[in-house]
């Protein structure tokens, strides 16, 4: 989770003083550290930066994590109703 929470504010700084290079790099690593524990997290902080790829990645990575859970969900309902 560090890198995470030392990426963004450089790739705010590359953002507000636009250094493209820079912004697509803490781009590219916070891509790379989509994980559970850091998913809302570049979530919630991507989506003023940059051009919503990695905002719509998060996204995508929350989707299918939900999904799954309610996967689980619905097996274990079926399960304790039998």
């Amino acid at each position: 989770m560090k890198k995470v929470k030392d990426a963004f504010p450089l790739l705010k700084l590359a953002a507000k003083y636009m250094v493209p290079d820079i912004e697509a790099q803490c781009t590219e690593l916070l891509k790379k550290e989509i994980t559970d524990e850091t998913a809302l997290a570049i979530y919630n902080q991507s989506g003023n930066y940059g051009d919503g790829s990695l905002h719509g990645q998060a996204l995508d990575y929350i989707c299918k994590f939900v999904a799954i859970l309610y996967a689980h969900f619905i097996k274990l309902c079926f399960l304790r109703s039998i």
